[in-house]
């Protein structure tokens, strides 16, 4: 009976996967030949391959068979660990440890009935499984498991550990203060080295099927950046959604810094009170700092339109939003188009109603409202109280200490109708309205009383 030959002449390709689980496969090619070395061309053949551990002669590590289709040259490929299993696993083979063999045996009718063998020893192991392996070799390649390189664990991969949880998994035990880039508790880091005007690096993170468009993005950009550069920056790419929160039984505050790490610039507590300047927020919006001059404005709104319709209001409701029961705090703009208003301040009540309180407390009873005007922000003692409005209501004009219900002081008060004047009601009940005359003598007319 005439025996085939086999050649081998394309030994081994290695699929690698990057950041997925490591295939559990190789490639390999032939082409088979009869005894007289004519390729076997468009058979249908069986191969049995098997992994030798240490010799050509050594333990089977590991065999399978497969059914094969040469073309019209005799050549084949197979995908070795793809096949039907005759001994062993594919997983279980330990490449970091001792030499490896490869053994084919053909049959040229597709049966089982090998006929031909040829074993050759793996000269490089395949090191995407080397790489993707959990051993326990003590082979040089940093996959090997110890207590703190690289590992493998079932489709995860640990730094640090030995069993991941995750697909990526990084664990490190380090305590030192910040040393800046040296500082070893950033246990990853991402870098581009382009020094170009559009170079930036960022990690993506995203959820759905492959091709996914939006995700969260965590960028920084060079120096040389064309916009915004040497800015660290987080967003949703694609103009989706962006979530900032705190999960967990006991409400967390979401805090921001700047400066220091320590130095806490706003707040938003776990109830959603927002401090700005203070982490202890007693209202939705709690401002706080201890500052003097310019700095003590500590909210400001600004319309830029110069438009004859520009303004800019603060609304503050109560009760449902219908603008019914609404204070309007309004400035308007110098161009704004009605002649009586530009450059003004001023605030519309909706309701119809607005009511001006002061209310004192515990230390401080004495309450009062005042009035000013004058100054400037470069000039603001030029300020002066006009008008003042007491605890007990009386009205003080010129004055900061009225003694009536009104008190007019430093000044008159005028009157430029000559039908009206001053309304004063007699002992008995009887109302009068006081005018004077063209010869400046006064007279009184009886009204009935407002």
């Amino acid at each position: 009976m005439k025996k085939s030959q086999f050649l081998i002449f394309v030994a081994i390709f290695v699929q690698l996967g990057v950041w997925a689980q490591v295939p559990q496969l190789f490639n390999y090619q032939g082409v088979a030949r009869d005894g007289s070395g004519t390729p076997l061309a468009s058979r249908s053949i069986s191969i049995k391959a098997t992994i030798l551990d240490g010799s050509a002669t050594g333990t089977v590590a590991y065999s399978e068979s497969q059914s094969i289709t040469t073309n019209q040259f005799g050549l084949f490929t197979m995908a070795i660990g793809s096949g039907t299993v005759l001994s062993g696993t594919f997983t279980g083979i330990v490449w970091s440890t001792g030499s490896k063999y490869l053994k084919i045996e053909i049959d040229p009718n597709g049966g089982t009935t090998y006929s031909i063998t040829g074993t050759t020893e793996l000269l490089s192991v395949p090191y995407a499984l080397f790489a993707g392996q959990s051993g326990t070799g003590s082979g040089t390649s940093q996959w090997v498991n110890n207590a703190t390189g690289i590992n493998y664990n079932s489709g995860n991969v640990g730094i640090g550990t030995s069993q991941p949880g995750h697909t990526l998994e990084i664990v490190d035990n380090e305590t030192n203060g910040y040393t800046g880039w040296a500082d070893k508790r950033h246990l990853l880091r991402v870098q581009n080295l382009n020094s170009g005007n559009f170079s930036n690096a960022a990690a993506i993170i995203t959820a759905g099927p492959v091709g996914t468009a939006s995700g969260l993005s965590l960028g920084h950009s060079a120096p040389t950046y064309y916009h915004n550069p040497d800015v660290s920056s987080i967003f949703n790419i694609e103009g989706k959604g962006l979530n900032i929160g705190t999960w967990g039984a006991t409400p967390a505050p979401i805090t921001f810094a700047t400066g220091t790490p320590d130095s806490c610039k706003m707040i938003i507590n776990g109830d959603g009170k927002i401090g700005i300047g203070t982490t202890s927020p007693v209202s939705w919006l709690n401002i706080e700092k201890n500052v003097s001059g310019g700095d003590r404005v500590f909210l400001r709104l600004e319309n830029t339109s110069n438009a004859n319709s520009a303004l800019v209001a603060n609304h503050i409701l109560a009760g449902t939003n219908d603008n019914s029961n609404n204070l309007e705090l309004i400035s308007t703009a110098q161009s704004y188009f009605p002649t009586t208003t530009p450059g003004s301040g001023f605030g519309i009540v909706r309701s119809g109603k607005l009511a001006l309180m002061a209310w004192g407390s515990d230390a401080y009873p004495t309450s009062l409202i005042s009035f000013y005007t004058g100054g400037s922000p470069s000039n603001p003692t030029a300020s002066l109280e006009r008008m003042r409005i007491d605890q007990n209501g009386l009205v003080g004009i010129g004055t900061d200490v009225p003694k009536t219900k009104l008190h007019v002081s430093g000044g008159d008060v005028y009157i430029d109708d000559s039908t009206k004047g001053i309304v004063m009601k007699s002992p008995d009940g009887q109302c009068w309205r006081i005018t004077v005359a063209s010869t400046g003598t006064l007279s009184s007319t009886s009204i009935a009383c407002p």
